[in-house]
């Protein structure tokens, strides 16, 4: 969170508590404008709860072909242990592209159990190209692929990227091919399976 909007809030409240109108004051956007000091951030109310959320974010610049997350592999650097998943669970991708050209970014399901499973996935991504983020913090709000990502969730919006198909066991499906045609990717998508767990790769 930084400050360079045009609202900034003046003094901490308690967790829980509502954010009054008299909390904030007008300010002037600055750009890139100054990270908010520690210890005025404010704990979020509430507590986990629902699927885990399955994150694509490290390393958040892509500078060339590899493996961006793994949940189905042993490497070290990737989380060293395979992890099944299985229900439906919430996808997020967040990078940004540093090849100099279009790169792709593949999103892929196994299936490592001893019986079919049915993977699907539906959701929204966009890169800058797509939705260029205006650069003039006044003007802002309401653009870049971020924004764009959750108003398609608001408004139910969302884009088919596989339909429901069978894996078969020890198999693995291309649930996704997303063109990195700007310098950002931002992404989410729901994929549920029917039964049994799957990884992705």
């Amino acid at each position: 969170m930084t400050t360079s909007g045009t609202n900034h809030l003046r003094q901490t409240s308690a967790a829980g508590t509502t954010i009054g109108e008299s909390q904030w004051t007008a300010g002037t956007p600055t750009a890139p404008g100054p990270t908010v000091a520690k210890e005025l951030l404010r704990q979020l109310p509430g507590s986990m709860a629902g699927p885990e959320l399955v994150v694509s974010n490290n390393p958040e610049t892509v500078t060339g072909p590899g493996w961006l997350m793994q949940h189905a592999r042993t490497t070290a650097n990737r989380g060293g242990t395979a992890r099944a998943l299985s229900g439906t669970f919430p996808l997020y991708l967040y990078h940004q592209n540093s090849t100099g050209g279009t790169a792709y970014l593949h999103v892929l399901a196994s299936n490592p159990g001893s019986s079919a499973v049915t993977v699907s996935a539906r959701g929204s991504a966009w890169t800058n190209a797509d939705k260029p983020l205006v650069q003039d913090p006044a003007q802002r709000a309401g653009t870049g692929p971020c924004h764009a990502v959750s108003a398609d969730w608001a408004a139910g919006s969302l884009r088919t990227y596989l339909s429901p198909t069978s894996v078969a066991p020890k198999k693995v499906v291309q649930v996704a091919r997303i063109p990195m045609t700007g310098s950002i990717l931002d992404g989410l998508s729901r994929s549920p399976r029917a039964a049994g767990s799957t990884r992705t790769p």
